[in-house]
């Protein structure tokens, strides 16, 4: 929420000053922006919906079908997930273990083999693909146990 935006409207646009977040703090290019005058009660209601809608989202809990869909075509478009100097890296499934926030649990071969950059990437299709538009996501990587069956389903169902 940006507030006493009456003291500001006159020096700068709206659009400036997304574009200026933007550039200022990228991580949370996804979070809605809510210009306000609480003085004057401006925009107030907006921002409460807001809050609500963010709440909301906040809460949704996904089944792991849903998540590894959107995780399948995230791996699809991006096949750069390997640190440099790494083995190549396979996330087996997805699975989400908490809500508020959305917390999300990728399994994989080799937790130290996916490149903070690729695990941006999946954050950003696990947004674009599911109910999560506008809510940080927690994301958790983990080594595949080897006696869980859901593992080899799993990459039955993306190979």
């Amino acid at each position: 929420v940006i507030n006493k935006w009456d003291l500001a409207k006159d020096h700068i646009t709206t659009g400036q000053l997304d574009e200026y977040l933007v550039k200022t703090v990228p991580q949370l290019d996804y979070a809605p922006v809510v210009f306000t005058t609480a003085s004057e009660n401006h925009n107030v209601d907006a921002a409460i919906d807001v809050a609500w809608s963010l709440h909301k989202q906040a809460g949704i809990r996904l089944g792991t079908g849903q998540l590894n869909a959107a995780l399948t075509e995230g791996v699809r478009e991006d096949g750069g997930a390997a640190k440099r100097g790494a083995r190549s890296p396979k996330v087996y499934f997805a699975t989400q273990v908490a809500v508020q926030p959305p917390t999300i649990v990728l399994f994989c071969n080799d937790p130290r083999a996916i490149s903070p950059q690729y695990q941006r990437h999946l954050l950003r299709v696990f947004r674009d693909e599911l109910e999560f538009g506008e809510v940080p996501i927690k994301l958790y990587l983990r080594r595949r146990e080897h006696n869980d069956t859901r593992d080899e389903m799993a990459a039955k169902q993306q190979g």
